[in-house]
Parts: structure tokens; C-alpha cells; sequence
């Protein structure tokens, strides 16, 4: 059981977002214009600010854990629109640093005061994040920057006269760029009479609409808001929601031991493919909460701060969805084990009345195995029904998402890549309340704070390397010969079940066959008769056949084939065979990113950001694709009456 400091349910995220700025230098800002941008920035950032205050004291707040939101502005701190920006935020917000090159360098650019102004805003920086140039020119890195950052923000503030840039990483392209990848950008334009407008297309003719509280409410509802609960139109009304609502599991409270789902831990033990304990436990938040230790270790020379803040925020709560995936995950595939089992057994039981068929009280013993039987089909329907309710297999399915990718994240975050590792919605699609949970959280966590180049790269790279991939190419090795048992152990189970069938089916004509041969019935009657026993007509033979062999050749030629049904049901509905392919196809794929990863710390001359986030996001993308074809292969595998 959780200890006493173990929070009643699952942490909510903080509210955060997260807004890049990007604008012109003083070259392009005379003092008018900096007046002007001034008044239009903060009437634009308090604007904002009650929008997302109104939303944690909405109906949406309940999503969240009710702290004061958190609200950024990231910035490279250069001069003219992003420091004006940072004088006229609201004094909640904070701000993020993203440095185009290692801050000594990057000081070169500014002069007397200027560098005086540069040097103090880094010291009230949430977090400085400073990007090597990797023998790039200069130029270059600032168009690096600007990419950098817009994997950064869900909002754009782009303060910008609308002309295309003079040179590379200019805003003009930043906001293009921006709005290719989905990022909403609010322009202010620096003109007098130009209301700030949010863009949605710049191609030399921007298209805009001007930005109301109606327009800004829409953009930040769009970023913040969960997901709907309502089923969607032609829903089936007895199947629960695909996407549970928060009450499913937000509000679960730590899983406690399992005494009747344990049919699945049985059926891994009888294959092989584990061992059965009862009742099933899972382990404490405190026993867990060290569990990311040997990851931490790995990487804390490169960013402790960073490791701080992930072991607060993100351990704890993939380790919450992780119990809760192990919970539901429990209660669904016992669940489908049970019932394909008692449904089976239930054939068999319905005829053990044909032992007594003599008995003057044959109807009453009927009547007996008849409720033995109905209790067996009741307990098969309460047991789905109470499954589809409760929508185990939809908490599993998003449970066990999130877990996986809150668990990726803790990767990227150390390159800057988890803040766009999700992607929301599109226009048209329904929101997943696991994308929605991870993206919450990744808003919220933090930038490195540290320098990204090749010695703080070789780091983070071996540590992920030994902590995460060789570890998890271990565990889909393992996973996939344990599902090999399991299918095996099913798919023989199913044949033994039919050929023993056809075993009883021979053996009772083989009797029959020697009880029809006239004189060994002779025979076998006249002892009878000698004996004086009853039933001398038939012999012994005869006598067995009809009150014992009969029977159990019933009972077993109808029972056997339901067996066999049944376990054939429970290896269609785990489909192990096609779970250990996949995590074989798993195994094969991380051994190449190890591969890559090991050439990579081979050759740290070579060794940039762009290549250490190419491969961390290889090797999380076969791993959330691993999870995504788990999700899709058993999103049509609902909890139902075996038919």
C-alpha cells in the first residue's frame, strides 16, 4: 500500500503556456514605434492574462491543479522588441532565455549598456538555454534560434512591420515558419492604427483577422482547453466513451491488491510467462519514485537543475499512470480470461445431471446444475457489464499511453524536444485526454539550463543510451518470447482440447463397438444373471457404457470443443502472437538506435543539436509508435460476450 505522503489521486498538471516572441531591433523601432508596441504589448499581455485566469476558474480549471497559472515568455534576449517585451509583461509572468550561441559569444552583439541590460536579464531567467554554434556562421545560428524556439511556444508574439527579412532568421521567417507548423501568431504591427491581428497566412498579402477577446479566448482554448467528454454521434450507448472522462482515472486513487482479477497473472504463470502470487500487487509511489534514479545519475553533469524539475513534475505522474495502466490493464484482460473460461465451463457443468439419469430425483439434480449454470452465464454478464461501465478498457488504453509517453519525454527534454513531441488536434479531429495530459505536462516543464554542445550531448546521449534504450530493448526481448509462451501455451491448450475430444469420441465407439459383439454381451450377461445383480440384460460392459462412459463422453464432447473455443477467444483477444512480433520489430529497430547513438559518441567532433535531437527522436518515435500500435490493435478489442 501507498505511504502516507502519497497524494490521494493522480497529480494534475499546472496550467502553463508558453509564448515566444520574436521582432524587430532598435534599428527598426524609433522611439515612437517602441511607444507604440509598448501599449499594444501590454494591453495584449493583460488581455492574456485574464483569459487564462478565467479558464482555471472555469469549468476547464477542474483539469488542473489549481495553482496560479504558470505563464512564460521565451525570448533570446535581444535588443530592441524582445527586451521591450520582457519591461511590459505582466510581473507573474516569467521567462526562458534561448541564446543563438553560448552566452559569452552572443554578448558580442551588444555594446556599453546594452550588454549591462544582457547580463542582468540572464540572471532572472527561469532558465538559459544556450545553443552552440557548431561552426556555423553567424547569421546561421540566429535562424537556428529562431527554429529552436518555435518548437518551444504555443503562441507567437511577432512585432514586425510585415516586410519580408533582410537576411536568414529574420521574424518575417520565424512567423512564416511558425505558422507552418501550427503555431497560432499573434502580429503587432509597430505602424500607428494597425490593431495587433492574428495571422493565419503570410505569403507577401497576410492574412489576418483583427484580434478581439472572442478571437484570443478561441486561440487560447484551442491550447489549454481538455478534452470533450460527449460521445460522439452514432455512439453506442451500452459501450462506454473511447476517451474516459477525468472522473475514470484523474480522480483514481492509488491501486490497492487485487484478490479476484487474477486469471491473467494465472494464465502468465501457467504458460510460463511469470509467476502467480495472490493476492496481485503493485508497488508503492515511494518504492517507485527512485526508479528513474539510474537515468537521473546518468545525465545530472548535464543539466541537475533540469533533473530537479522532472523528478517533481514528470516522475511522479508517469509513475501514477503507470499503477493505473497496471490497474485497469489487470481488471480488462482478467476480465476476457474469466470470461472466456467460465463461459466454456459452463457447457460441461450444464450436463453432469447425465450421471443421474437413474436417480428417481434426476429432475431436481438437473434443476441443481441448472442453477450452477446460470450463476456461471450471471457472473459472465455481470462482469462484462460492470467492465464496459467502469470503460476498463478504454483507462487501460489511455493509461498505459500516457505512462509511455510521459516516460519518452523525460529524453527530449534535455534537447528542447518534448514541448512538440505531441502534437494537438487537428481542426477536425477529437482530442485524446492522454495527448492532452503529456502536452499539459511538457508545457510546464522546463527548458535545459545549460549549454547544448557536443560535451553536454555526449552526455545525455550515453545516458540515454544506457538507461533507456538498452533497457528497453531488453524488456521487448523478454516481452516478446514471455507473449510467445503465451500464445503457445493457448494455441496448444486449443488443439489438445479438440484432439481429446476426438480421443473420448473413439474410446466411447470403441466400447460401444465390443458391447454390440453378440456373444461377449452373452457372455457378460450370464455372469450377471449368475452374480444375481441387477441389470443383467446388459452385462457389465453394457452397464458402464450406458450409467458411467456415456456421460463423461457427453460432458466431454461438449465441454472439450467450448474449452478449446474458449482458449482460442482469450489468445484472439490478447492477439500475443501479433504483441510479439511487434516487440521484436521493437528490439530490431532500438538496436539500430544504439547503433547510431555509439557512432555518434564516436565521433564528437561531428556531434551537434540537430543530430543528437534526430536521434532521440528516432528512438522515440519507434517507441511511441510500439505504443501506438498497441493502442490501435486493441482499441477494437472491447470488453463484450463471447460469442
Amino acid at each position: 500500500m501507498p505511504s502516507a505522503a502519497t497524494p490521494a489521486h493522480m497529480p494534475l498538471p499546472r496550467l502553463a503556456i508558453n509564448i515566444g516572441i520574436s521582432g524587430h531591433r532598435p534599428n527598426k523601432l524609433d522611439k515612437a514605434g517602441h511607444n507604440l508596441v509598448a501599449q499594444k504589448f501590454s494591453d495584449l499581455a493583460a488581455m492574456i492574462d485574464a483569459e487564462v485566469r478565467t479558464i482555471t476558474k472555469g469549468d476547464e480549471g477542474r483539469f488542473y491543479d489549481g495553482a496560479a497559472p504558470l505563464i512564460r515568455m521565451v525570448t533570446g534576449l535581444a535588443e530592441g522588441s524582445d527586451r521591450l517585451v520582457l519591461a511590459h509583461m505582466p510581473e507573474s509572468w516569467q521567462f526562458e532565455a534561448v541564446l543563438p550561441l553560448p552566452r559569452e559569444d552572443y554578448a558580442k552583439d551588444f555594446k556599453g549598456a546594452a550588454r549591462t541590460e544582457f547580463t542582468a536579464l540572464l540572471k532572472k531567467a527561469v532558465s538559459v538555454t544556450e545553443l552552440s554554434s557548431g561552426g556555423r556562421e553567424r547569421n546561421e545560428s540566429y535562424a537556428a534560434q529562431g527554429e529552436f524556439l518555435i518548437r518551444q511556444v504555443d503562441l507567437l508574439v511577432a512585432i514586425w512591420d510585415g516586410k519580408q527579412a533582410d537576411g536568414k532568421g529574420g521574424t518575417g521567417e520565424i512567423v512564416s515558419k511558425a505558422l507552418d507548423a501550427g503555431v497560432a501568431v499573434i502580429w503587432i504591427n509597430p505602424k500607428p492604427g494597425e490593431a495587433p491581428q492574428l495571422l493565419s497566412r503570410v505569403d507577401g498579402a497576410h492574412k489576418g483577422v483583427a484580434l478581439g477577446q472572442a478571437e484570443l479566448r478561441n486561440v487560447l482554448h484551442h491550447i489549454l482547453a481538455a478534452p470533450s467528454h460527449h460521445a460522439p454521434a452514432g455512439h453506442d450507448e451500452h459501450h462506454a466513451p473511447a476517451t474516459p472522462s477525468p472522473t475514470s482515472f484523474l480522480s483514481k486513487s492509488w491501486p490497492s491488491a487485487l484478490y479476484l482479477p487474477f486469471a491473467y497473472t494465472l494464465l502468465r504463470a501457467l504458460s510460463g510467462a511469470g509467476k502467480f502470487a495472490l493476492p496481485v500487487r503493485y508497488s508503492s509511489l515511494a518504492e517507485l519514485l527512485g526508479s528513474w534514479s539510474p537515468f537521473f545519475n546518468a545525465v545530472k553533469p548535464a543539466d541537475n537543475q533540469l533533473s530537479k524539475d522532472l523528478t517533481s513534475g514528470l516522475l511522479p505522474r508517469s509513475i501514477w499512470a503507470d499503477a493505473l495502466a497496471w490497474y485497469y490493464g489487470q481488471l480488462y484482460r482478467s476480465a476476457y480470461v474469466s470470461i472466456f473460461i467460465l463461459a466454456s465451463i459452463s457447457v460441461p457443468i450444464g450436463l453432469c445431471y447425465l450421471f443421474f439419469l437413474s436417480s428417481p430425483e434426476v429432475l431436481s439434480i438437473k434443476a441443481a446444475f441448472v442453477v450452477i449454470e446460470l450463476l456461471i452465464i450471471s457472473t459472465v454478464i455481470i462482469v462484462v457489464r460492470r467492465g464496459v461501465r467502469a470503460n476498463w478498457h478504454g483507462a487501460w488504453l489511455q493509461t498505459r499511453k500516457l505512462s509511455e509517453l510521459l516516460r519518452l519525454g523525460r529524453n527530449l527534454a534535455y534537447v528542447g524536444s518534448s514541448r512538440s513531441f505531441v502534437l494537438p488536434p487537428g481542426p477536425h479531429e477529437n482530442e485524446d485526454l492522454a495527448n492532452w495530459y503529456v502536452r499539459a505536462t511538457f508545457r510546464e516543464t522546463g527548458l535545459p539550463h545549460a549549454v547544448l554542445g557536443a560535451d553536454y550531448l555526449k552526455i545525455v546521449l550515453s545516458g540515454v543510451n544506457e538507461t533507456e534504450i538498452i533497457q528497453q530493448r531488453a524488456y521487448h526481448k523478454f516481452n516478446a518470447a514471455n507473449l510467445h509462451k503465451i500464445h503457445h501455451f493457448l494455441h496448444r491448450g486449443g488443439d489438445l482440447c479438440f484432439m481429446a475430444t476426438i480421443g473420448f469420441l473413439l474410446f466411447y465407439l470403441a466400447i460401444w463397438g465390443i458391447d454390440s459383439i453378440p456373444f461377449i454381451s452373452a457372455a457378460m450377461a450370464e455372469t450377471h444373471e449368475a452374480a444375481g445383480e441387477a441389470h443383467a440384460e446388459g452385462g457389465l460392459i453394457h452397464e458402464a457404457l450406458e450409467y458411467v462412459i456415456k456421460p463423461i463422453v457427453s460432458i466431454a464432447a461438449a465441454g472439450l470443443p467450448a474449452m478449446g473455443a474458449g482458449l482460442t477467444g482469450i489468445r484472439e483477444q490478447g492477439d500475443f502472437e501479433g504483441f510479439a512480433a511487434r516487440s521484436s520489430a521493437t528490439y530490431q529497430q532500438l538496436s539500430g538506435i544504439e547503433t547510431r547513438i555509439s557512432k555518434a559518441l564516436q565521433e564528437p567532433e561531428r556531434l551537434d543539436l540537430s543530430k543528437a535531437q534526430s536521434i532521440l527522436l528516432a528512438a522515440t518515435e519507434v517507441m511511441a509508435k510500439d505504443v501506438t500500435a498497441w493502442h490501435q490493435q486493441f482499441s477494437a478489442k472491447r470488453l463484450s460476450l463471447p460469442a
